[in-house]
């Protein structure tokens, strides 16, 4: 079995930071060839365990990706992750826990953004940052959607009713 450096994440995951998190969980696993942990299930034993060794080698990798994740969580968060088998399981259980509390949290703002007394280009600028917070929670489609345009556009100019 080769020798795997510490993985280091050097920035802890506090509940509003899941994007940045994520992005530098991603990277340091990618700079250890280990991103897949993330994504693929754990090899299972042949029937005639001949791959023991393998399997055996994946999971104390896996470990250490693991560890290396909630080492880098906050301690308030840490117990939520005690039922999380592996590191595919933990990733997608904070991913999740993020959305929902990020798109509630976008949502909120979208109801209370105004121009007031904004300039257009700085409301402009505001509600463009906060579509594309939203925006990047929806997977890609390859069809342009109309009525999201609309949609987009419609916020925007609720936003500016009351400085217009």
């Amino acid at each position: 079995m080769s020798q795997i450096n510490t993985i280091v994440i050097n920035i802890t995951l506090d509940g509003q930071n899941y994007p940045e998190w994520a992005f530098c969980v991603e990277t340091a696993l990618r700079g250890h060839g280990l991103l897949f942990h993330l994504t693929d299930d754990p090899p299972a034993f042949q029937q005639d365990r001949s791959n023991a060794a393998d399997v055996k080698t994946w999971q104390t990798i896996d470990g250490k990706v693991m560890a290396a994740m909630v080492n880098s969580t906050k301690q308030s968060m840490i117990m939520s992750l005690s039922k999380c088998k592996t590191a595919k399981a933990i990733w997608s259980c904070l991913k999740a826990q993020d959305s929902g509390a990020l798109l509630h949290t976008l949502m909120q703002q979208t109801h209370v953004i105004e121009q007031q007394d904004m300039f257009v280009d700085e409301y402009y600028s505001t509600f463009g940052r906060l579509m594309g917070s939203l925006t990047s929670m929806v997977p890609d489609c390859t069809a342009v959607q109309p009525t999201n345009l609309l949609k987009s556009s419609l916020l925007f100019c609720h936003g500016c009713k009351s400085g217009i």
